[in-house]
């Protein structure tokens, strides 16, 4: 699973060199620290390590999951129009959280069912508020045609990302049944979030709220070891 996250990033600059060279020069590619025909020789490389500590750690199911969404967003072209985008993003990342849990659990046991709700609820979470990370890449799906939320419906799609933060940031302690003061947090956290994306625009603004999100993406993935702590205690 270590090397499972670097296939995203490394076949997204194979793909979309193009895009790259405007959006994220700075990448291996774009910036000629390596050619394409090596990338995509370390991809199969990253590929194979992947599938080797994955068996390893007993997580081939996570693995595959993982692997079978990156083919098909990028190698099958779902990546360019926003709904399988969002979906296969969410996909994505319910692989990285089942083989995490999996691996946290020291067991080789399938997870229970409450542990499964938590991974399939962040799915939920990431699915319909994922396209935040299209609005500073905006310029660049343009320029390689991509129908993101973002270059399709500009306005609504800020709507729609602010209303979604702001109510997943609101629900998720209600469900996860979390204390006061984490809880609390991460709803302030989601509702600055959400008001940047709909009060500033622009490509350092809104890589600025990407951030942001990623942060309030990152507690989200902890609240419930608050609910467990507090379970224990």
């Amino acid at each position: 699973m270590v090397a499972t996250p670097h296939l995203f990033r490394l076949q997204f600059s194979v793909q979309s060199l193009v895009q790259d060279q405007i959006n994220k020069a700075s990448r291996l590619i774009p910036s000629s620290r390596i050619t394409v025909t090596q990338a995509k020789k370390l991809r199969w490389v990253l590929i194979f390590l992947s599938l080797l500590t994955s068996g390893y750690h007993g997580n081939l199911v996570a693995a595959a999951i993982i692997l079978v969404a990156d083919v098909v967003y990028n190698d099958l072209g779902f990546s360019t129009w926003w709904f399988t985008k969002s979906l296969l993003n969410a996909v994505g990342y319910v692989g990285f959280q089942y083989g995490a849990v999996t691996i946290a659990s020291a067991t080789n046991d399938p997870i229970d069912n409450q542990v499964f709700g938590l991974v399939i609820t962040f799915g939920f979470l990431v699915f319909t508020t994922t396209h935040v990370q299209d609005f500073y890449d905006a310029e660049g799906d343009q320029a390689v045609g991509r129908q993101t939320a973002a270059t399709l419906y500009p306005k609504l799609s800020r709507v729609l990302a602010a209303m979604s933060i702001s109510a997943w940031a609101m629900a998720l302690p209600i469900i996860w049944d979390i204390t006061l003061m984490p809880s609390t947090i991460f709803t302030l956290l989601g509702t600055f979030v959400a008001g940047r994306f709909i009060l500033l625009s622009g490509r350092k603004s809104d890589e600025t709220s990407f951030l942001h999100y990623n942060i309030g993406i990152l507690i989200g993935c902890i609240l419930p070891a608050f609910r467990e702590v507090r379970h224990l205690a």
